[in-house]
């Protein structure tokens, strides 16, 4: 049987991740934001016409086709940081009125992930970084010093040029390593439990 200690060692080295690709060319970033808002105009709807494909699946397929290019694509990497860094950034942002996502999850959301991708822990661990190749590369946050001509926030500059979709992503894989995926795994769990129970 595995104990107590064995899982915890095992939890503790494990660092699961995700990645998440956006696109960092101006030509290739303002062609996805003008299909994207078009597919925002058609909203939900679909040809139901045999054999034939939909004008928002069209529209999707050129979105997807940006992708096949490698021109401007990066490739971020993220990973699930402490639980404890976790609650404590939510209890930091509080949720904003008006955002039914916030007021579902009781934090702002947005701000939460982008701590998260933006956090470094006490030893320097990075857990938002850039691929390149093989290689994970950190972004650059340096505070402005006295005497120096001006700060540099690489992340601050990453999710001002990324669009609504991009950013959204990012909160999407953030959120999954850090919040649903532990959600969904203890109620299989338990769900698994109580059914051996009843056998």
């Amino acid at each position: 049987m595995v104990t107590f200690q064995e899982r915890l060692a095992a939890r503790k080295n494990a660092r699961p991740f995700k990645d998440v690709q956006v696109l960092l060319d101006d030509h290739l970033q303002g062609e996805r934001e003008r299909l994207e808002a078009e597919l925002a105009k058609l909203g939900n709807v679909s040809d139901k016409r045999l054999a034939s494909k939909s004008p928002a699946d069209e529209i999707q397929e050129q979105i997807d086709a940006l992708y096949k290019d490698d021109n401007g694509l990066v490739t971020l990497r993220f990973r699930r940081i402490p639980g404890n860094v976790w609650a404590r950034l939510t209890s930091q942002h509080p949720a904003r009125l008006e955002s039914p996502v916030d007021r579902r999850y009781g934090y702002n959301f947005d701000a939460v992930c982008e701590a998260a991708a933006r956090y470094v822990d006490a030893d320097g661990a990075v857990y938002g970084v850039v691929l390149e190749g093989d290689e994970e590369i950190a972004l650059k946050v340096e505070k402005k010093l006295p005497g120096a001509s001006e700060s540099v926030d690489e992340w601050a500059d990453l999710f001002r040029v990324l669009s609504g979709h991009e950013v959204q992503s990012i909160n999407d894989a953030i959120f999954e390593l850090n919040e649903y995926q532990a959600q969904v795994r203890i109620a299989e769990l338990v769900k698994a439990s109580g059914a051996a129970t009843r056998s």
